[in-house]
């Protein structure tokens, strides 16, 4: 078991908690079958969203609802 590494950046921990916060909502939408946030060990900036959904509308109305700012809406701090 590992302890992860969080972003030090105020910028990366901005990201961090925005994709974080999108795991939990998203999960509970019709369709969704799995939703994950992964963080690389290499890159702490990159990140990965590991997503399965029903059917390819019930992911487009993911997406829309996540744009809309429905799902988070964070603005990024520069």
């Amino acid at each position: 078991m590992t302890s992860p590494t969080w972003p030090t950046s105020r910028r990366s921990r901005a990201a961090r908690d925005e994709l974080l916060r999108l795991v939990s909502p998203s999960r509970k939408e019709e369709g969704c079958l799995r939703y994950e946030t992964h963080q690389s060990n290499d890159v702490p900036d990159a990140w990965m969203m590991l997503e399965d959904w029903r059917h390819a509308s019930d992911f487009k109305l993911n997406k829309s609802a996540t744009r809309k700012g429905l799902v988070g809406g964070t603005q990024f701090p520069t």
